[in-house]
């Protein structure tokens, strides 16, 4: 998360987009990782791929508790309210 926070701080869209796309191919329950992909896509001036990136994330808990808790907690804390 700090290491995308500081390449986005340096504009440096792409590799963080190539990192994170890589990092959820292997940690795909992770809830963080297309809330900051998305987040970056939002930074980067691509909303219409980030906001796919976000409802794709929602449809895809449809009824695990636990993971669409985690997705809410994650959208939280990056400040997208309107998902969580």
């Amino acid at each position: 998360k700090y290491l995308i926070r500081s390449q986005v701080s340096l504009e440096k869209y792409d590799f963080c987009i190539k990192f994170l796309k890589k990092e959820y191919k292997s940690k795909k329950n992770n809830p963080n990782i297309p809330v900051l992909l998305g987040d970056v896509y939002e930074k980067k001036g691509e909303s219409e791929k980030a906001n796919k990136i976000y409802l794709k994330s929602i449809d895809k808990l449809k009824n695990n508790r636990h993971q669409i808790i985690s997705l809410a907690n994650a959208f939280l804390s990056n400040r997208k309210y309107k998902y969580a």
